[in-house]
């Protein structure tokens, strides 16, 4: 009976993007039949066992959109030094507490960050590459893209100085920010509030 229903599940259409999970079975495999991928969860008690989770090859990517707040910031100074900002423009920037308004809508992103010194604002679709003058920060022109890393944005922004970009991603209720510049790196988390 698990052949026949195998078998039947082998032969229909369903494609990797519609499978939620990958099984295995020992009694297939003795009939050199490939391994099946399925819809939803198949078991018996006979012959078949749940080996693995498949990963989507095209999936929703994860919903940042809200409003969040700054609560950690290690390492702004030094990434600042590398970005080549004065030092007073650095200690006033160090004392502040951004805000993030996200706004997605699929693979489109409106990022807007506020402080009581600047605010910044960048548009930009994943994958798409466009020219960005980094105001809210040292002023230069980049030739940024973003692309999806699993749920990770993450940015590369090639211009003057390398090792330009930073990745964003979420656990919980918190936004991780990391900001990568020559040999620094500073790590910021941002609380959901909205």
């Amino acid at each position: 009976m698990c052949i026949k229903f195998c078998y039947a599940l082998q032969q229909s259409s369903f494609t990797c993007v519609q499978i939620a999970t990958y099984h295995l079975c020992s009694t297939l495999a003795k009939y050199k039949i490939p391994p099946i991928h399925f819809k939803s969860d198949h078991s018996c008690n006979s012959c078949c066992r749940v080996s693995q989770r498949v990963k989507q090859t095209s999936k929703m990517p994860v919903d940042y959109s809200g409003t969040w707040d700054m609560v950690s910031n290690v390492n702004f100074d030094g990434y600042m030094i590398s970005l080549g900002i004065d030092f007073a423009t650095r200690k006033v920037a160090s004392l502040l507490k951004p805000q993030k308004v996200i706004t997605q809508d699929g693979d489109s992103f409106t990022i807007k960050t506020f402080t009581t010194f600047k605010n910044y604002e960048c548009s930009f679709k994943t994958g798409e590459e466009f020219v960005e003058v980094t105001k809210g920060m040292d002023n230069r022109s980049c030739q940024t893209v973003v692309n999806w890393k699993d749920d990770k944005l993450v940015c590369v922004q090639r211009g003057v100085k390398k090792n330009r970009g930073w990745a964003h991603w979420i656990e919980g209720d918190e936004l991780h920010l990391e900001l990568t510049c020559e040999d620094q790196v500073c790590k910021q988390i941002y609380k959901r509030t909205l």
